[in-house]
């Protein structure tokens, strides 16, 4: 399990802060082609993949082997589950870190996380290595997991069964239930174990020892329960004997009973009925644990026929993930492990310990960030993109409480004027606002990407950018003054947000 560290690069509303990045632009660039080959190797060892590259803790570049329209990883990945991803590269375990020089790196590790992809619309389980390729630089590899199309497919359908709660949501999801047990036993037929699997907790595997066994039950525990449910959608079928209890028997007694006939005809137990951690994406996993609930008009055979259901559907899905959790520690990271390797000679080696060394010697991080260096006037800033979750930011330590203060009491418009106790004038500006991916995970915006040619750009004011930006300015500043300067900065700093994108493919 992933524990918590501090959000490193991140703020506590988790957007990602790239000063550091933008001090070292050309340092950091000049790491990317080696990042690419690493990527390259990897992509031939283990298939898709997204490899991202840390320094204590800060992204510092990102490849991929399958994106094509280089969509930058913070507008594919929420920002909480990519903060949960940065962790990985500062948090460590007893058996798996090293010291040098101070710093903890962590050697390697494996883990699976569900990540939240909201330009698509969808949560998706992934395998994440993490691997030290030298004192300064870990990779982050993020790849499919064994068994994906499976997984994800039972999740789906035990996400559908915890939502009926009615006859009418029965009636609309039966035929995407029959379609999803119709998958479900395909990939069920097709399913071998891997040859180095067949030895490790092979003979604890209950489900998927026996795939075509497997399949007969959930085939059969959903006939049962379509029956069920057109007995009571026909009304010129007889009640059930079950809905109406036979005379001299209780309906407690009645019900308890059947349910123990229905549990001991069709249940079969794992020994992987424990949780894995792997679940936190599916509404109320604590509903899957077998116990019967009450559900809408439902009569209590159909509760209980779908309990039953979900109760099989989940030790099948607890099994896989296992399984899964085994194929990525035994075969896909060691391949994983060997690619950096072989992707890594000395003069690389050498290259990056010579550009992180620069990086070092910086030590005047906010330095081409301050504003008299861009030629402006104001106390501190921070500017962040609304269609991405970066900012930049310039705020003394003595200024830091005033920016927490205001974001956590004021209700800000479009553009917000505030005096300060003392008569510091703080001026917020919020833009134009992307919207959200529609049901099929189409954004209805231009990519943010495509900055307009530099006279057009120069043309929009910072309310008319997809962007928020908060100044600070001393109280002899005129507000007409302070509108002009807010206006310079945000297209300098949107034009170089440009430059830090091509580091994110």
């Amino acid at each position: 399990m992933i524990q918590h560290c501090a959000n490193f690069g991140f703020e506590n509303d988790d957007v990602l802060n790239i000063n550091s990045i933008f001090s070292n632009i050309e340092n950091y660039t000049e790491l990317q082609p080696i990042f690419q080959q690493i990527s390259t190797e990897v992509h031939k060892s283990i298939g898709n993949c997204r490899c991202l590259f840390i320094n204590s803790g800060q992204l510092i570049g990102s490849t991929c082997s399958h994106n094509r329209d280089n969509t930058p990883i913070f507008e594919l990945v929420d920002p909480l589950d990519l903060s949960s991803i940065l962790e990985l590269g500062q948090c460590t375990s007893d058996n798996n870190n090293n010291a040098t020089n101070g710093k903890v790196s962590l050697k390697f590790q494996t883990e699976q996380l569900w990540l939240n992809y909201p330009l698509y619309n969808k949560n998706q389980l992934v395998n994440v290595f993490t691997y030290s390729i030298s004192n300064e630089i870990d990779i982050i590899c993020l790849c499919s997991i064994e068994q994906s199309t499976l997984i994800h497919t039972l999740c789906e359908l035990l996400e559908i069964l915890e939502d009926l709660e009615s006859e009418e949501q029965l009636k609309e999801k039966v035929e995407k239930i029959e379609e999803l047990v119709q998958r479900t036993n395909k990939l069920l037929l097709e399913f071998k174990i891997n040859g180095q699997q067949k030895n490790v907790e092979y003979h604890s595997f209950v489900f998927i020892s026996s795939p075509l066994r497997t399949e007969k039950l959930l085939r059969s525990l959903w006939r049962r329960l379509l029956n069920e449910i057109e007995r009571f959608s026909n009304p010129q079928h007889e009640p059930s004997s079950s809905v109406f209890p036979s005379a001299g028997v209780s309906r407690r007694e009645s019900i308890r009973t059947r349910l123990n006939r229905w549990g001991s005809s069709f249940s079969v137990s794992s020994n992987y009925s424990g949780s894995t951690g792997l679940f936190s994406k599916i509404k109320s996993p604590s509903s899957f644990t077998g116990s019967m609930r009450v559900r809408g008009d439902f009569p209590v055979q159909i509760c209980a026929l779908i309990t039953q259901f979900q109760r099989q559907v989940r030790s099948v899905l607890n099994e896989l993930c296992v399984y899964s959790q085994n194929a990525a520690k035994i075969e896909k990271f060691e391949r994983f492990m060997d690619a950096v390797r072989r992707s890594i000679d000395k003069t690389k080696t050498w290259k990056m310990q010579m550009i992180m060394a620069n990086v070092m010697n910086n030590a005047v991080l906010g330095e081409p960030l301050k504003p008299v260096a861009l030629g402006l006037d104001m106390l501190a800033y921070k500017f962040e993109r609304l269609d991405g979750p970066l900012n930049l930011q310039y705020i003394p330590a003595k200024y830091k409480e005033v920016f927490s203060y205001i974001k956590n009491t004021e209700k800000f418009e479009e553009i917000s004027v505030i005096r300060l106790k003392d008569g510091e004038l703080f001026l917020q500006i919020t833009g134009v606002k992307p919207k959200k991916p529609d049901q099929n995970g189409i954004l209805k915006l231009m990519p943010p990407i495509k900055v307009p040619p530099k006279k057009q750009l120069e043309e929009l004011s910072a309310s008319e950018l997809p962007i928020k930006i908060s100044v600070l300015f001393s109280s002899s500043m005129h507000l007409k003054l302070a509108m002009k300067q807010t206006d310079k900065l945000t297209r300098i700093l949107n034009l170089k947000m440009k430059v830090v994108y091509k580091l994110f493919k």
